[in-house]
């Protein structure tokens, strides 16, 4: 056991570095937006349950979004730490702007199976959208 484990630990810090040199420390930014997107996946699957409507189409479609969001989210961090020598500001700025957008889409999952919204939250939201 100990000797596939030792295979394996090269590949797995691998991948770490591969992780960190894309996307950047996992921080709680990146980590918000990872739970944001479960969420609005979550909360948009259930309205299409609730709504009696599920097109595997539109599951697989936002699956492919939510990868080109962390394509998104590479780019800013390689734009940051090849380019601006650092500063961080580009990864941040696209984290919360994709924070924003999967939030109000959370909010407009609930309203759309009658949950009511936070007119406060909303209006954060869009805020944070319009930058």
């Amino acid at each position: 056991m100990k000797k596939i484990w030792n295979g394996i630990q090269p590949g797995i810090s691998l991948a770490g570095r591969g992780f960190g040199w894309l996307f950047g420390k996992p921080d709680g930014l990146l980590c918000a937006l990872a739970v944001f997107m479960a969420a609005e996946y979550l909360t948009g699957f259930l309205k299409d349950v609730v709504q009696k409507q599920w097109p595997c189409e539109l599951g697989f479609k936002g699956i492919a979004l939510k990868i080109t969001v962390f394509v998104y989210v590479a780019i800013g961090n390689i734009i940051d730490t090849q380019l601006t020598g650092g500063r961080f500001m580009v990864r941040k700025m696209v984290i919360i702007f994709f924070l924003a957008m999967e939030g109000l889409a959370i909010l407009n999952n609930g309203s759309s199976m009658g949950l009511p919204v936070p007119a406060k939250l909303q209006k954060l939201l869009l805020l944070l959208k319009e930058g």
